[in-house]
């Protein structure tokens, strides 16, 4: 048995291929496994996302098509390190695109949520963040 340390966890079909996909936080990763709509999941990519700058545990993940190219995009929180914007290139190929989008907040990240806030049809972006270090960011329009 695999142990992960981690307060994160999303499904969520990635690559379209009508089955749900699991997503794992840890401590400097994330683990991504492909499931086979049986409730059965296997190591998608080599089982791993590095978060770069990740001391400790990745805490919040959001899942949802931010570049609009029908595949859902990953956007992690992680405490005490900088958060992680991931685009979904296909057959789980990920891009890091955070600083690139202005969301690579630092430091210590809890939950984070992607809705449509203002009905404009791009998804917004909600980081929550513990204590003073750094405020709560709210993107609109990513």
């Amino acid at each position: 048995m695999t142990t992960f340390h981690s307060a994160g966890v999303a499904l969520e079909d990635l690559d379209l291929d009508g089955n749900l996909d699991l997503v794992i936080c840890d401590v400097g990763k994330l683990h991504i496994f492909k499931g086979d709509g049986t409730g059965r999941f296997t190591p998608a990519l080599s089982g791993i996302l590095l978060l770069h700058n990740a001391s400790f545990a990745a805490s919040g993940i959001a899942i949802g098509d931010i570049d609009g190219n029908g595949y859902p995009d990953i956007y992690v929180s992680v405490i005490n390190g900088t958060n992680h914007l991931f685009f979904n290139k296909k057959k789980f190929k990920f891009e890091e695109k955070a600083e690139a989008y202005l969301v690579a907040d630092t430091g210590i990240g809890f939950s984070v949520n992607m809705v449509d806030y203002d009905n404009d049809g791009d998804i917004d972006l909600f980081v929550c963040n513990y204590g003073s270090f750094l405020k709560d960011r709210f993107n609109i329009n990513m």
